[in-house]
């Protein structure tokens, strides 16, 4: 009983002492009168007379066999297990295997051979005894036919925990047992570090790095079962979370009036606008350019500094709640006429400025959660785990091998890497916060994109005209021309089928570093774009329908625009911030940490994109439930079409939110 008592103490308490020191520490507390009743006190004293005198008390019960075993009392064990009833030797032969007690672990043995299991703590006898450099105690586990391919809870076997604490010796008793290593990229799930990096013999160090190789990789990768649960476990949620949401969604929209209008008509009315708009934006005395530069620094410190950075510094359980209702209830109060759920679709809105007063409540936010982030000096458990990373072998791999390149390029290590993420979160929490304060004091100057139906419904009649003279007419107004292999449409979609493929690749990247709950997650996110698609009537076939609709007209199709948008507001932002805070952690290599970066990169680009598109460009404001019958079919159509529509000829139009 006593046994158990100091289990769970040691895990409630996160101790991370030995079963000999905590029995010590019990035991040394008790008075002698207390110690003189007690069968486990006297057990562990090895006072054979006192436990044969007390065991009748206690009804013969097995107390204190773990307590004998552990300090090598033998004459105690071989009375207990002779004498007393029901004796499990589970505990105290792990135990003692872990302490060194051969002659102990050699009794144990002979009431009960069985060796291959794991205890309460989740140790097998083999690697408990590996763990703490116990030769001898190996070699007798080893030749009652121990497993040592057995690993314990966190599945790291005999031969790894002798690698990494350093025990050259039970090392080679292992491997001349027949002990192999499966898995070279095994992660130590007590700080999150791959084993290879913790090992400080250089032997050791080189056999093991000998056996590491990309295919060792994606054979642990594809072999383990955990990673199919985290892929499967995330589509069906964000299977679940798609048909839930538009189910709520539908039943809202019920009572919102509904737009009708000519399906045929309004097919390229959302791409005119953005054409339109661009070309203006760029007209204005505050340029495209600046705004950019504005939402660049918006997604960089409220998504990677405060969402990826914050979680970090502070434990994302405590951190997670307490930001995102501070996002969110602003922006319920400035997005009112959007719907709840539409911000649910597109969370890029809620970090964003759209006003003044909104900058002026962003302002304040930064200043206090950007503060926390800075300057917080707690330390979280995933501090911790970054600490451990830094000071262990990881930290020192080199980001860009000399040999792989001929120019001289900076020396910059992992280690310097993660360590200019706390200044480099402060910059960009700086420069946001002195950008909103321009934005407030100069928002007078920054002209609003209106009044430009009469250009949309020009360009959506001339879209039929021939190319040469439509990029005549707005040479130097559009970014480039929609046609041919370099143009605009076939590089937004290439950068789409990128980033899909980079969160992809963090997928396997999280699942190789062990991080099965984000990979869960991040897979969750992407199919949950997928399935809204399908929910919204656009298969694989209808987008490529609207890929060639719109290489054909000049002009982006609604259905191409509103994935690439669903894309960057909201698969961009969650994605940009789970690969943020996830980067400290799954990155086993250099060109792991290498390619997380441009994931990074290439998130923010998307949402920047689409925050510029959405807000600035007043794209989100078109299909507005406050715009008249009239002025949605004019310039959203692009014709001069009549509202009187039959019933055969009107679709619904889903709000463009």
């Amino acid at each position: 009983m006593a046994l158990w008592l100091l289990v769970l103490i040691a895990v409630f308490a996160g101790a991370r002492a030995t079963a000999k020191e905590r029995f010590e520490q019990f035991y040394n507390g008790l008075s002698e009168v207390e110690c003189s009743i007690r069968v486990d006190c006297q057990a562990r004293y090895g006072n054979v007379p006192a436990v044969e005198a007390l065991l009748p008390s206690i009804y013969f019960r097995c107390d204190g066999l773990a307590e004998a075993a552990t300090f090598g009392k033998t004459s105690v064990v071989e009375y207990l297990l002779d004498n007393a009833r029901n004796c499990s030797t589970t505990e105290p032969l792990v135990e003692a295997a872990s302490e060194g007690q051969v002659k102990a672990v050699e009794v144990l043995l002979k009431h009960n051979d069985t060796t291959d299991y794991r205890n309460s703590a989740g140790s097998t006898p083999l690697t408990g005894a590996a763990q703490n450099g116990r030769q001898e105690t190996v070699s007798v586990l080893l030749g009652h036919k121990a497993d040592p391919e057995m690993g314990d809870k966190y599945n790291l076997t005999a031969l790894m925990w002798a690698a990494k604490n350093g025990h050259k010796e039970v090392f080679q008793v292992l491997l001349q047992s027949g002990a192999t290593l499966e898995n070279p990229w095994a992660i130590d799930a007590s700080n999150n570090l791959p084993i290879y990096s913790q090992i400080e013999d250089k032997d050791i160090r080189k056999w093991w790095k000998s056996r590491m190789s990309n295919f060792s990789q994606v054979q642990m990768v594809f072999t383990n079962p955990r990673t199919y649960y985290a892929i499967i476990g995330g589509i069906l949620s964000a299977l679940f979370m798609v048909v839930v949401l538009h189910k709520l969604e539908s039943y809202s929209k019920g009572v919102r009036a509904v737009q009708l209008v000519a399906q045929d008509q309004c097919e390229f009315g959302q791409g005119a606008w953005l054409l339109v708009a661009k070309a203006e934006k760029q007209d204005t005395r505050t340029g495209g350019t600046v705004l950019l530069l504005f939402r660049m620094l918006e997604a960089f410190a409220n998504i990677v500094a405060v969402f990826g950075f914050g979680m970090v510094r502070i434990w994302w359980v405590q951190w997670l709640p307490v930001v995102t209702l501070a996002y969110l209830f602003p922006a319920l109060h400035y997005l009112r006429h959007r719907s709840f759920f539409a911000l649910l679709r597109k969370p890029a809105l809620v970090i964003a400025a759209h006003n003044p007063g909104s900058a002026l409540v962003a302002l304040l936010r930064m200043t206090v959660l950007g503060g926390i982030v800075c300057f917080y000096s707690g330390t979280s458990p995933a501090m911790k785990q970054v600490n451990a990373r830094l000071k262990s072998d990881w930290g020192g791999q080199m980001l860009l091998p000399d040999e792989a390149f001929t120019l001289p390029l900076p020396q910059v290590t992992m280690r310097k890497l993660i360590q200019i993420s706390a200044p480099l979160a402060m910059v960009f929490v700086l420069a946001y916060m002195l950008a909103l304060l321009m934005y407030i004091a100069l928002s007078s100057a920054i002209e609003e994109v209106t009044d430009i139906e009469d250009e949309v419904r020009e360009l959506l009649k001339e879209a039929q005209k021939a190319e040469e003279e439509r990029e005549r007419r707005y040479q130097g107004k559009l970014a480039c021309n929609i046609r041919g292999p370099l143009s605009c449409l076939y590089g937004k979609a290439f950068l789409y089928v990128l980033d899909v493929g980079l969160d992809l690749n963090t997928i396997y990247t999280l699942v190789a570093s062990s991080n099965f709950i984000f990979a869960g997650v991040l897979t969750a996110i992407i199919s949950r774009t997928f399935f809204h698609e399908l929910m919204q009537g656009r298969s694989p076939a209808s987008i490529r329908d609207s890929l060639y609709k719109s290489t054909e007209r000049g002009i982006m199709h609604k259905d191409l625009l509103e994935m690439l948008n669903e894309e960057k507001s909201f698969e961009g932002v969650l994605s940009l911030a789970l690969t943020s805070y996830s980067f400290f952690f799954c990155t086993l290599m250099p060109v792991q940490a290498i390619v997380q970066a441009f994931s990074i990169t290439l998130s923010a680009y998307g949402v920047v994109g689409g925050l510029y598109e959405l807000i600035d460009l007043n794209l989100i404001e078109k299909s507005a439930p406050s715009m008249s019958q009239e002025m949605q079919t004019g310039f959203l159509c692009g014709a001069d079409s009549d509202p009187e529509l039959s019933e055969s000829e009107v679709v619904k139009i889903d709000e463009f939110e």
